[in-house]
């Protein structure tokens, strides 16, 4: 099997024989006449139909115990197009973040909205704003787990090496190791769960929104040797006089002289 052929001059003298022991497959997305040949048969890969699209919606949730209405799937599969690309991702989106049909639907929309007003108006191979905006959330999906930030730039690191295949030694290497650490994603740019479900973000807010509690008691320090609590800092201290006070509607104090006594 010869996956995403992208020049049908890299196929010369590699079609194997005519045998009945085997078949070769070759996918790609040139229509050239040299692909076509003696014993070749060339098949069309179109989207799937909505019926089909909405049989894989709901058979794939349905191995995760997930369930959802037949008009939520109809409309889903509908926004993306019936491509199996997309509904992939999309399911795998559901079925990882926990969140309602439409839900998923809401982000998809605005995620559509802000790729249409940044991308060209026709994007290449026939694709649709619909399945740009379901990559870029399934890569914010991916980039929020653990180990956080490193989803984008593994995949342009990968990118730049060679498609049909990537040692695994290559993207473990010291090289590599640096270029991850050194381009990962900064945290503000991270989208979790709070920003997969707008129900949540509503939730959330509304936690935020309630009164702090009060802060917890605490005991005054006492003194080290005479086991009395010390006042707090704060507290006003009663001003000390340089001299003691008489105290009110008390007896005048009188002197005593030597050799008498007060009668």
């Amino acid at each position: 099997m010869l996956d995403d052929v992208a020049d049908p001059a890299d196929l010369r003298g590699l079609w194997p024989p005519d045998s009945p022991l085997g078949q070769a497959l070759v996918t790609t997305r040139r229509r050239d006449a040299a692909l076509t040949g003696t014993g070749r048969r060339l098949v069309e890969v179109g989207l799937f139909t909505p019926a089909e699209a909405v049989a894989y919606l709901a058979e794939t949730l349905t191995v995760h115990d997930r369930t959802a209405p037949e008009d939520q799937l109809t409309a889903l599969a509908a926004d993306l197009g019936h491509l199996p690309l997309a509904l992939s991702q999309a399911a795998a989106y559901l079925t990882d973040a926990g969140i309602t049909i439409p839900e998923y639907r809401e982000l998809l929309a605005d995620r559509a909205t802000a790729l249409a007003e940044t991308a060209p108006d026709a994007l290449p191979d026939d694709q649709h704003h619909a399945t740009a905006a379901a990559l870029t959330l399934s890569l914010d999906r991916a980039d929020a787990l653990r180990p956080r930030g490193l989803a984008r730039p593994m995949l342009q690191l990968a990118a730049f090496l060679d498609p049909n295949g990537i040692p695994q030694a290559a993207l473990t290497s010291t090289p590599a190791l640096a270029h991850l650490t050194a381009h990962r994603t900064p945290r503000r740019h991270r989208r979790g769960r709070t920003d997969a479900c707008p129900g949540h973000r509503v939730r959330s807010s509304r936690r935020l929104a309630r009164p702090a509690p009060a802060p917890p008691h605490r005991a005054h320090p006492r003194h080290s040797l005479s086991g009395r609590p010390r006042p707090p800092a704060h507290a006003a201290r009663r001003p000390r006089h340089p001299h003691p006070q008489p105290a009110p509607h008390s007896r005048p104090h009188r002197r005593r002289r030597p050799g008498c006594r007060l009668a």
